[in-house]
């Protein structure tokens, strides 16, 4: 994973990035749809173009916002899309897997698989943060598809899946890319964020590099640091999504238009904080 935005140089990142091992697997795990391109975008179009890398996306919540206008429905489309948009043609793929007897939607083309988990999104009691607190149980999929029992329901699946897809290609310390925990450096981030991130401290370190990046909306405040190549492929992946989402819901008789106040605020940047398999979060 050739990084192409970092919030710190120095011997630090040459050390980190001499440990690199060119192809293998990456992950990226976000709470929703269009969070990796707003905050992540280019690194995943370095991915998406490096020989012999697979690269795993996974989507924790359905995006719903509790609107049930076939919203969450294209906001999948444009996710697919979005990554699609960054790969040479070839076919699309959708399975069900059972994980840990959890039925999972799966979306495969070339060297991608997308694994949509569809949890509620956190309007209302029925949340990730709130099963992480313990104010609930179980959360169920708004599809209807799998109910967690608790916490550890949810992330030994998280977990599973990693593994299952690192164990597959062989590789030792993969690097895993998902919004930063810290609220220091990430003040005041989405609920749901935070929660896909907790979840994934639960058994990323000692296995998985990580690369936290920051998502929350104090960005918008600080100084651009993309321009060129990477500003372009983040730009095109952005693009690829919001054009879908906006087919999807022209047809559905409700047209969303691309987020262009959101782009303006965090297009340009790109934030994030890098630990290695063996080192500690703080």
């Amino acid at each position: 994973m050739p990084q192409v935005a970092y919030c710190c140089l120095g011997k630090r990142w040459r050390r980190l990035r001499q440990n690199l091992l060119w192809g293998g697997i990456v992950f990226y795990v976000a709470a929703h749809q269009d969070d990796w391109q707003f905050f992540r975008g280019e690194q995943v179009y370095a991915d998406l173009n490096t020989p012999d890398t697979r690269v795993i996306f996974i989507q924790t919540t359905a995006g719903n916002a509790d609107l049930t206008d076939g919203w969450r429905e294209a906001r999948e489309r444009g996710v697919i899309a979005s990554i699609r948009a960054a790969i040479p043609a070839a076919p699309l793929k959708i399975d069900v897997k059972n994980i840990l007897g959890h039925q999972i939607t799966v979306y495969e083309c070339a060297n991608t698989a997308n694994y949509c988990l569809r949890l509620p999104d956190s309007i209302g009691i029925n949340s990730l943060k709130n099963l992480r607190d313990g104010v609930i149980d179980s959360l169920t999929a708004i599809d209807h598809s799998t109910t967690y029992y608790g916490w550890a329901d949810f992330w030994l699946t998280l977990q599973e899946i990693l593994e299952t897809e690192r164990v597959a290609i062989g590789s030792d310390h993969p690097w895993v890319n998902a919004s930063d925990y810290n609220s220091v450096r990430n003040p005041g981030d989405h609920a749901d964020h935070k929660a896909t991130a907790d979840a994934l401290r639960e058994f990323v370190a000692n296995t998985y590099r990580r690369a936290w990046f920051a998502s929350s909306y104090i960005v918008s405040e600080w100084p651009p640091n993309l321009d060129g190549a990477a500003y372009a492929s983040k730009r095109a992946v952005f693009e690829a999504y919001s054009e879908a989402v906006l087919i999807e819901t022209t047809k559905n008789g409700v047209p969303k238009y691309a987020t262009e106040g959101e782009w303006d605020w965090w297009g340009d940047k790109s934030y994030v904080t890098l630990r290695d398999f063996n080192e500690l979060d703080d």
